[in-house]
């Protein structure tokens, strides 16, 4: 298994991937814009004999990290491919000097919330609403650095 930037040319399969995993899916305008226009963004692929299993975003700014966006190929879950993902964003995140990882997550994205309570995560709070749809987001963070 391989991690490597996206490109734009990796753009159509990432949007595919969106579809097939969230509710409202970044659009393919969306995409290029983290890929060519967001300093703060480096976004992933996760591939293995030539196939792409998954990706991610990672907002990195100063001391703080962000997974924007994180999915795994449906066809491919239950594998640990997610818990791999993760564990190469936070060793990106930690070699580019952040000291703190955040997300959120759907309330209702159960497998989601185990994948990362398992990295490390804790809740920090539930933020009421945050989606389009109503539903709310549980905010979860990681310390990568010890604190002062």
């Amino acid at each position: 298994m391989i991690f490597r930037r996206i490109t734009p040319d990796d753009i159509g399969e990432v949007v595919r991937l969106e579809r097939l995993c969230y509710n409202v899916p970044w659009t393919e305008e969306d995409c290029i814009r983290e890929v060519n226009d967001n300093p703060f963004s480096h976004g992933w692929l996760m591939i293995e004999e030539g196939r792409i299993l998954g990706y991610a975003f990672l907002w990195e700014a100063y001391e703080l990290s962000e997974v924007a966006r994180i999915a795994v190929d449906p066809a491919l879950r239950k594998k640990g491919l997610g818990y791999a993902l993760m564990q190469f964003l936070l060793a990106d995140a930690r070699e580019h000097g952040c000291e703190v990882m955040s997300l959120e997550c759907r309330a209702s994205n159960t497998a989601g919330l185990r994948l990362y309570a398992k990295c490390g995560f804790t809740r920090t709070h539930r933020s009421k609403g945050y989606y389009s749809d109503g539903e709310d987001a549980v905010v979860m963070t990681k310390q990568l650095k010890e604190s002062l």
